[in-house]
């Protein structure tokens, strides 16, 4: 977490202040910024559509033999909601005039590494489609309203011996 200080800090430019206040409003605790260093987080948690199946295949830490038996092994489950996520991100000096936030990174718990390198390019491409104009409220709209490409998501679960 970030330690607050005080929102009239002279690193942060006007556009800056009034869209951490906007979101502070609008979003609440889900925002966390610290203004001494332009850097801060949004918690965001994605709205499902209808709920999805998702097909839990099973590996195994333990060995590579044990791991192809186990790979076999495949789930299915129905989920109506799914953990959010949080982007960690900084405002560089000329955001949002003439620079984007920097997306820092992006915390996910079930979202593959392709997936978080999807959203990120997302993320970015929002600053260009905004005109340059801010963009944190956007993502978390984007992220948000994301509906699921497939009726299935593959997620992997593992089984670790002590």
């Amino acid at each position: 977490m970030y330690a607050r200080t005080a929102i009239n800090n002279s690193n942060m430019n006007e556009e800056q202040r009034e869209e951490i206040l906007a979101l502070e409003a609008i979003l609440g605790n889900a925002v966390d910024f610290d203004e001494s260093s332009r850097s801060g987080s949004i918690e965001i948690a994605p709205a499902l559509e209808r709920e999805i199946r998702i097909l839990l295949r099973g590996s195994d830490i333990g060995g590579a033999a044990a791991a192809t038996a186990i790979d076999a092994l495949v789930k299915e489950a129905t989920v109506g909601h799914l953990p959010g996520l949080t982007v960690r991100f900084t405002f560089p000096d000329g955001y949002p005039a003439s620079d984007p936030p920097t997306v820092d990174q992006i915390e996910s718990d079930w979202l593959s590494e392709s997936q978080v390198a999807a959203l990120k390019v997302r993320l970015d491409a929002a600053w260009e489609e905004s005109r340059k104009d801010v963009v944190v409220y956007q993502w978390h709209q984007v992220y948000r309203i994301m509906h699921c490409p497939s009726e299935y998501f593959f997620l992997t679960y593992y089984f670790i011996r002590f």
